[in-house]
C-alpha cells in the first residue's frame, strides 16, 4: 500500500491551494527544455583493462605506505596518489570525448598503458632510487594524454577543444617534469638503501 504525504486536494496553512514551483515549464523555450541529445556509449575492451593498469598503480601505493608506515610514507603516498589520480580522471575524459575504437587512437591508449604500467611499477621508490622512472613515466603518460587529445581535437576540426588542449598543456607538462627533474636528486647524497 502506498501513503503519500500529501492527500490529495490539499490546501495550505491558510486554506489557499499549494503554490505553484517558481518556474513555470510553459515559460521557457521548448529550446532550452532539451538537452543535447548523447547518444549511449558503451566501454569498449581496451577502457577497462586501461583501467585495470591505473587500479594496480593505486594498489602499489598502498603497498608502499603499508611496508612501513609512518608519517612520512603517509604523506608521499597521498602526493602519488594525487598523481595517478589526476592522470586517471584525464583519460576518463578523453574517454568520454572520443571514440577509443578508431586505430590511432586505439594505439595511442595502448602507448598510455604501457607508459602507466612502468610508472606503477616504480611507485614503491617513487621517491627513492625509482623516482626518476617513476617521473618519466609519468611524463610519458600525460604526453600520450595531450597527443591524443590533440589528434581528436584535430580530426574533428574542433578548434575550441584545441585550445582548451594547447592550455592544459601549459600547466600539465611542467608539473609533470617537475616529478621528473625532483625525483631524479632524491638519492644523490648518501642515504640508507631502505629510504632509496
Amino acid at each position: 500500500m502506498r501513503v503519500s504525504s500529501e492527500p490529495q486536494g490539499s490546501v495550505g496553512i491558510l486554506g489557499e491551494a499549494p503554490a505553484a514551483s517558481p518556474v513555470d515549464a510553459a515559460s521557457i523555450p521548448a529550446d532550452l527544455l532539451q538537452g543535447r541529445a548523447e547518444q549511449e556509449k558503451r566501454a569498449t575492451p581496451l577502457e577497462p583493462f586501461f583501467d585495470l593498469v591505473f587500479v594496480f598503480a593505486i594498489t602499489q601505493v598502498s603497498g608502499y605506505v603499508s611496508a612501513a608506515p609512518s608519517w612520512d610514507r603517509l604523506a608521499q603516498g597521498l602526493a602519488i596518489l594525487a598523481v595517478l589520480w589526476f592522470g586517471w580522471s584525464g583519460y576518463a575524459w578523453l574517454g568520454n570525448t572520443a571514440d577509443a575504437e578508431e586505430e590511432h587512437l586505439r594505439l595511442m591508449l595502448i602507448g598510455a598503458m604501457g607508459a602507466m604500467l612502468v610508472t606503477s611499477l616504480a611507485v614503491p621508490h617513487a621517491f627513492g632510487r625509482y623516482g626518476l622512472i617513476f617521473g618519466v613515466g609519468y611524463f610519458a603518460v600525460r604526453s600520450f594524454h595531450l597527443a591524443t587529445y590533440a589528434y581528436v581535437a584535430r580530426s574533428e576540426h574542433d578548434e575550441q577543444l584545441g585550445r582548451v588542449v594547447a592550455r592544459l598543456g601549459t600547466t600539465m607538462m611542467p608539473a609533470a617534469a617537475s616529478w621528473r627533474s625532483s625525483a631524479s636528486g632524491a638519492c644523490a647524497a648518501p642515504t640508507p638503501p631502505s629510504r632509496c
